[in-house]
């Protein structure tokens, strides 16, 4: 297994990051929201590039202090390889705060 990440691109100086354990059973994705930026609750949206949005899966992510939010997805709730697209809300499933993209080989 192998994988690659893009940077997030930083919307209100978040970024986001997601890292595949070396078997392609799961990825951490992580969300750091930087000094200054209280979240009640983080979700990230992870779905991917194959069949569209079939596999879209919202998670509630963890708070782990300090402005750092992850989750640890299980790829086997998604297509196991490809490109995977990331997205993290802040407080709503409307507010967009930050997204990148991750591909699983």
């Amino acid at each position: 297994c192998g994988a690659s990440h893009t940077p997030s691109t930083p919307a209100k100086r978040h970024t986001v990051s997601a890292v595949v354990d070396s078997e392609c059973r799961t990825m951490t994705v992580t969300m750091n929201a930087g000094n200054g930026h209280a979240h009640s609750n983080v979700r990230f949206a992870v779905w991917s590039s194959a069949g569209g949005q079939d596999d879209l899966v919202w998670y509630t992510a963890k708070n782990g202090g300090s402005g750092s939010w992850t989750y640890d997805v299980d790829l086997a709730r998604h297509n196991t390889t490809g490109t995977y697209f990331i997205h993290a809300y802040g407080n709503s499933k409307q507010n967009l705060v930050a997204h990148t993209t991750a591909y699983v080989i």
